[in-house]
């Protein structure tokens, strides 16, 4: 077995060059990975009977899977893999809803170069005629002087569908096949005037015979439109909303969507995923899109997604300076809790972590001394949720860490969270060197920085030379019971 490793190790050196020095390197320790202790803070009982389970891989060949009791690192066990040719991750995720709202340039030059000037493209050709062969011209515009509606570029991932960058500015009129049909559907169902104030820049240059060669665009200084949309996908249905706001904190009129603002429900066949007999069909039913539960437009949407047995919505959204966590059965789609979590503030930022049996909101108090607050809400027994505690994890008096990227486990009191360090001096590079922090009810009660043996440190710009974690969740955190 030792030399049959062996001949695949070579095998492998041989085909990664100039990474050979770093391969040998890793390989010495392949399976004696270590966590030490480069920094600690606070009472190490907190994280008595946690384990983390890092998954690390160097290029897509060589793969650790190493198990840590944290209370005890020396005792990590390591399972090793090596491979001559790449093993991925599967990282397949169905994203959702994307309607993103910018202009797109190619289609607009492919207009003008077709004589369809129409709508945005009008407003490059009334550009163009301004300048001749060699010359270049921006401008500033009101959109609304050339488009009555926010046009979109349409994305949508569900099981069984798969549409990239569907444009409705290059609308036809003339449906070639299933895809455009329900991309028309979704597009003209959200029919949304553009704002008065709203001005974008235009620009374009011609080369030296005369022809359009380079055009660009921008939002400009004045106040924009930007669709953000929160999608949770269900065994058959896409449920998602939008949040009505501009930049400046304009709501938009929906009046002329279909029953109005709300959270709307786009039903699809899950049946249709990897069918071959059906390759030519899309899963999803434009005809049936609708909106099943209604909102205010005047609250503002920050997060949307199902729970773990996937039969409740949970709905997040800022109302009178309130975070508000609304619960919909969606077999009804009746409100069945709506629970008042916490005072909201402006300049407030937040990120929300979703498992099964809890979700945890970050909240950053930029204004408060940098104070960053975990709540931590779960569902009980009984299908209801409830507040667990809300936390000061990170102050001026106690260390701070990346809550951008983390990986969480929940005992009932305890909240672990964990994540990769990066490398300020290598542009924020993500090392494979680990942070773990726990608090609870009290707040923050430990914060640990750990190296990892497979951190080599090799001197090569390019990200790629560096081991890395592996697929969506690299880093597993679980407290034994």
């Amino acid at each position: 077995m030792r030399k049959a490793t062996m001949i695949m190790l070579m095998m492998l050196i041989l085909t990664l060059g100039g990474t050979r020095l770093a391969a040998i390197k890793l390989y010495d320790s392949r399976d004696e990975v270590t966590l030490t202790e480069m920094s600690v803070w606070g009472n190490k009982e907190s994280m008595q009977d946690l384990t983390m389970q890092m998954h690390i891989m160097y290029q897509d060949r060589l793969h650790w899977v190493t198990t840590v009791p944290m209370e005890n690192p020396k005792e990590a066990v390591t399972e090793y893999k090596c491979s001559i040719t790449p093993v991925y991750a599967d990282l397949e995720r169905y994203n959702g809803l994307s309607m993103d709202l910018s202009i797109d340039t190619s289609m607009v030059q492919d207009k003008i170069l077709q004589g369809k000037a129409d709508g945005i493209a009008k407003a490059y050709q009334e550009l163009a005629d301004t300048i001749g062969p060699g010359e270049e011209a921006e401008a500033e515009i009101y959109l609304k002087d050339y488009i009555d509606y926010y046009q979109y570029i349409i994305g949508l991932e569900v099981p069984g569908t798969d549409i990239y960058r569907w444009k409705s500015l290059y609308k036809t009129g003339t449906v070639q096949k299933q895809e455009d049909y329900a991309m028309e559907k979704l597009s003209d169902f959200f029919k949304i005037p553009v704002l008065e104030e709203e001005r974008h820049s235009i620009s374009l240059g011609k080369d030296e015979r005369g022809n359009i060669h380079h055009i660009g665009s921008g939002t400009g200084e004045s106040d924009f439109f930007y669709m953000q949309i929160f999608n949770a996908i269900g065994e058959n249905e896409l449920y998602f909303t939008f949040d009505t706001h501009s930049r400046d904190g304009v709501v938009v009129d929906t009046n002329q969507i279909p029953g109005g603002y709300g959270i709307y429900q786009l039903p699809f066949d899950s049946t249709l995923e990897g069918s071959e007999e059906n390759a030519d069909r899309i899963s999803i039913d434009a005809d049936g899109l609708k909106m099943v539960y209604a909102l205010e437009s005047q609250i503002e949407v920050i997060h949307l997604h199902l729970n773990g047995r996937k039969d409740k919505l949970v709905l997040h959204t800022i109302e009178n300076e309130k975070y508000i966590v609304t619960i919909i059965d969606i077999s009804t789609m009746k409100t069945l809790q709506k629970i008042e979590v916490m005072d909201w503030k402006e300049d407030y930022g937040n990120q929300i972590y979703v498992e099964d049996s809890y979700f945890v909101n970050v909240v950053h108090k930029p204004r408060e001394e940098g104070r960053i607050e975990a709540a931590v809400i779960t569902e009980n027994e009984k299908g209801e949720y409830e507040i667990a505690f809300i936390s000061e994890i990170q102050n001026k008096n106690i260390p701070g860490f990346n809550t951008s990227q983390m990986y969480l486990a929940f005992d009932g009191t305890r909240l672990a969270m964990a994540g990769f360090i990066e490398e300020e001096e290598q542009n924020y590079r993500e090392t494979c060197n680990v942070f773990l922090a726990v608090c609870d009810a009290l707040g923050l009660q430990y914060y640990g920085e750990y190296r990892n043996s497979l951190e080599t440190g090799y001197d090569i710009d390019s990200y790629y030379y560096h081991c890395q974690g592996y697929g969506w969740e690299p880093i597993v955190l679980q407290w034994r019971e």
